[in-house]
């Protein structure tokens, strides 16, 4: 007689459940005997070279995001896909570029990997090198793709328009920074590409070594394609290249006895008043200011302002020299004469800071008592006229240029105050600057004059006013 416990029973339909044949009653059926059937854990499946985890990865991809030649070669070897791609849409040489693996890298590349593939943010491989800091595996796209004669998107824009001299500039790794440009000088590249927030390289850049790597790029360029220039004018005998050449020299002078000019403070109480003065000038206290600076308000807000007569002679003591030369002695906590361009360790003059928060009258006084217009901060080389195109103010920019300030003076992008208040779309800053007879052909670090500004941002209205097409009001 058989047995009729149910646990014996089941004992012996249990090698039942574990044959490969063993079926369900139906698809919906949910007795006992299917149940255990679903439930238990299916048989082990061999791994393959195209399996892939919940992440999407593949075996090549673990192989490259842990930096293991030997496994990466064995598995291109069996046939691995190089353009296998895991949920963000990288393939196995986006994660040897993003984490440094040069030796994975090359025998990806060797393996016929494409270089110039996008993740799903727009990212290629040599993106990810940059921005990450990986010199090696920068320099082993480059290298590669000029061995073989393969053309790498250097000028490649990610989904927010980053190249990657955006992300090594802006992350300052100069030695990849170095490297681009040159193969970017090479081709003959633009180093002018603007990402979404409208900025190029060098205006991303956070480090003064780079900036200065890039400008002197820049220059190298314009000085390469100059002397094909100035060797057709020379058959031609053209003098408008000369002038246009000497003005550009006279731009250059300018710009270096401006930054002479600046007065750094060269002990510990004479920079702490510069930064008392500064903070001072930037609430725009103008009597306070003043009697930092041991100089008299001699105007009214709405008075006009004219140079400052100079003494007759060092020692004179006339009637109008004794008050000048008397309250420079009122003052015990007072700077020398020349503090009134004494500058922070970034290279802001009063002046600077009056205009860059828009104190007019505090601008005016500066300017009546000899403050320099054309004084250039250290590293961004703005001029007060600069800040105040920046800023769309026209009262100060009548004060500087009505003063001295020179229209055409560059800052380290190569922007006069004419391009500011171009790409700003600021008519009346544009007016302004043309009366003073500013230059409409001078070009930036991005080759734009200021129409070329203007026209990328669909300011048409100063085109026309630049080109002289319409008067300006």
């Amino acid at each position: 007689m058989g047995s009729t416990d149910p646990f014996e029973s089941s004992i012996e339909k249990e090698p039942c459940l574990v044959e490969a044949d063993a079926q369900l009653c139906h698809p919906l059926c949910s007795c006992d005997k299917c149940e255990r059937i679903v439930s238990k854990p299916k048989k082990d499946l061999m791994p393959t070279i195209h399996t892939r985890d919940e992440r999407g990865y593949t075996g090549l991809h673990v192989a490259c995001i842990f930096g293991r030649p030997t496994v990466v070669e064995l598995l291109v070897s069996l046939g691995a896909d190089l353009t296998a791609t895991d949920f963000r849409g990288a393939t196995p040489l986006h994660y040897a570029a993003q984490r440094g693996h040069q030796n994975a890298l090359l025998l990806l590349l060797h393996a016929g990997a494409d270089m110039n593939k996008c993740d799903s943010d727009s990212n290629t491989p040599l993106h990810l090198c940059s921005l990450n800091g990986h010199v090696t595996c920068v320099k082993a796209l480059l290298f590669y793709a000029e061995s073989i004669g393969c053309e790498i998107a250097i000028n490649a824009q990610n989904n927010v328009l980053d190249t990657p001299l955006h992300l090594a500039s802006r992350w300052g790794y100069s030695a990849i920074v170095e490297l681009l440009l040159d193969r970017m000088l090479m081709l003959g590249l633009s180093l002018k590409v603007l990402n979404n927030r409208k900025l190029t390289p060098i205006e991303c850049a956070h480090n003064l070594h780079i900036a200065r790597m890039i400008l002197d790029a820049k220059m190298k360029n314009d000085e390469r394609r100059l002397q094909g220039f100035v060797r057709v004018d020379t058959e031609c005998a053209s003098p408008p290249t000369h002038a246009s050449q000497t003005r550009s020299l006279d731009f250059e002078r300018g710009l270096e006895s401006a930054q002479r000019r600046l007065f750094s403070p060269d002990n510990p109480n004479e920079i702490k008043q510069v930064e008392r003065l500064l903070k001072v000038v930037a609430v725009g206290d103008v009597k306070l200011a003043c009697f930092y600076m041991n100089i008299e308000e001699e105007i009214n807000p709405g008075q006009e302002v004219s140079a400052p007569k100079a003494l007759c002679h060092p020692l004179c003591q006339c009637s109008e020299c004794a008050p000048k030369s008397h309250h420079n002695q009122e003052n015990p906590n007072s700077f020398k004469a020349t503090s009134i361009n004494a500058c922070n360790s970034d290279g802001y003059t009063p002046l600077h800071i009056a205009v860059l928060h828009g104190h007019v009258h505090m601008a005016k006084v500066l300017v009546a008592q000899g403050a320099d217009t054309n004084l250039q901060t250290r590293s961004k080389k703005l001029t007060a006229l600069h800040i105040a195109a920046q800023n769309c103010n026209l009262p100060l920019m009548e004060v500087l240029v009505s003063h001295g300030a020179q229209v055409d003076l560059k800052d380290i992008c190569g922007n006069s105050a004419l391009h500011y208040c171009s790409l700003k779309g600021f008519t009346q800053g544009v007016a302004l600057l043309l009366q003073w007879k500013a230059s409409k052909d001078i070009t930036n670090l991005s080759h734009n004059t200021p129409a070329q500004e203007a026209e990328e941002r669909g300011h048409w209205n100063i085109v026309e006013m630049i080109f002289g097409k319409t008067v300006p009001n």
